[in-house]
């Protein structure tokens, strides 16, 4: 998991910044490791701006998603309790109609976020079967796609237990 820190408190990003990994560092960002953390001496990683703002366009563009990028329960919930926010809206860079249900499917493989899964689950607002624009794909969808039996696992406990029966084609 690139957001689970070793034994001395330090995550993967911080290991490829401090080797001066430039690619691995743009790697792990898009697969969502937080530039902002600190190390075990408190200090952020010296990132040029443009890392800084490949890392805010992909993780910092609207509370929602600060929210569960930064691991912040109490304002996601707030958040998700707002009836004025669109909790739905579209998270694409590109348009693709990808909902932070989308990119808790994508991102919990990677840095477990099953408790803020659970929370969207749970909101009757959010779309579970949304699908994005160019692949119709769902959550389940990408969660499946990254091997994340975990996501798969409680979603589809989640829908038999709020409809009773299983899904069908």
């Amino acid at each position: 998991e690139i957001c689970v820190r070793d034994d001395v408190k330090m995550l993967p990003i911080h290991y490829a910044h401090e080797c001066f990994y430039p690619e691995m560092v743009s790697f792990l960002v898009e697969r969502g490791a937080n530039i902002y953390a600190k190390d075990r001496t408190g200090q952020m990683t010296s990132c040029t701006q443009a890392e800084r703002d490949h890392h805010d366009r992909l993780w910092l563009r609207t509370p929602l998603l600060k929210a569960l990028h930064v691991a912040d329960i109490e304002s996601f919930t707030e958040i998700l309790n707002d009836d004025a926010y669109d909790v739905n809206e579209d998270l694409s860079i590109n348009g693709d109609e990808w909902t932070i249900l989308h990119i808790a499917a994508y991102r919990n493989r990677n840095c477990n976020c099953m408790d803020f899964v659970r929370l969207l689950l749970d909101c009757d607002r959010i779309e579970k079967f949304r699908v994005t624009k160019s692949r119709a794909l769902t959550a389940l969808h990408v969660a499946i796609a990254r091997n994340d039996a975990d996501f798969a696992s409680v979603f589809l406990h989640h829908y038999s237990t709020r409809h009773g029966h299983c899904l069908r084609e």
